[in-house]
């Protein structure tokens, strides 16, 4: 569901899973289902800066439980795809340096 709503850059509908999700499940469970991959390992967090999708993105970030620095199948991390510079700057609000492979 909250790879949907990225996907579909549905900011208000994420923000609703988001707070629903957090009222309903344990910390872990939450945490589990904010950062889970797709098939290409790739998290909300993930899609969301690669499209340029900035409201999710800030959505997302807003929630300490996101990996900010979780990894796709290739070894990239959100900052990694972020196409834009006001995703790159929500990232880096939360501490995330730019980084290479290598980190």
């Amino acid at each position: 569901m909250l790879h949907a709503a990225v996907l579909g850059n549905l900011s208000h509908t994420l923000r609703l899973l988001i707070t629903h999700l957090q009222a309903s499940l344990e910390e872990l469970q939450f945490k589990t289902l904010l950062n889970f991959p797709d098939t290409s390992g790739s998290t909300p967090l993930h899609i969301a800066v690669s499209r340029s999708h900035t409201e999710c993105v800030g959505v997302l970030c807003a929630c300490k439980e996101v990996g900010v620095a979780s990894r796709d199948r290739w070894n990239r991390t959100p900052m990694n795809v972020a196409a834009n510079e006001e995703c790159r700057d929500l990232l880096r609000n939360r501490g995330i340096k730019f980084d290479n492979f290598n980190d």
